[in-house]
């Protein structure tokens, strides 16, 4: 979809990010949407709600990016998002590196139980 609107769709049905998406109406659903159809139709064959659907939140993604690059907002904005996924990251290798060390203490305690039962044997059968 995103390539579709990228290169192969002409400069008159292009959306302005200047406006907003409920503004554009009239070209979204009179020119944009038919031209879409046209160029899927082999591949997928969207409806005219899941395609206006799409339209919206794209134009919602880049409508905002435009925004806070304007007023320099755009940098704090990217370097929050990083600064939040590398701490998911670092969340997903404690919470992995805490199940390992559950499962090795588990073993060595089941391991430990089963020496202390055999040496009981041993000593039982002795």
């Amino acid at each position: 979809m995103k390539n579709l609107l990228k290169g192969q769709i002409p400069n008159e049905y292009q959306l302005k990010y200047d406006l907003t998406f409920s503004e554009q109406t009239e070209t979204v659903y009179g020119k944009l949407i038919p031209e879409l159809k046209k160029l899927m139709e082999g591949l997928f064959n969207p409806s005219v709600t899941q395609l206006s659907n799409w339209l919206r939140a794209i134009h919602k993604h880049r409508r905002d990016r435009l925004r806070k690059r304007t007023s320099d907002q755009l940098r704090k904005t990217d370097r929050r998002l990083h600064k939040n996924s590398r701490l998911a990251e670092v969340s997903v290798f404690l919470k992995l590196f805490l199940y390992c060390y559950c499962l090795i203490t588990i073993f060595e305690l089941f391991d430990r139980k089963r020496t202390d039962e055999l040496s009981l044997r041993s000593n039982y059968i002795k």
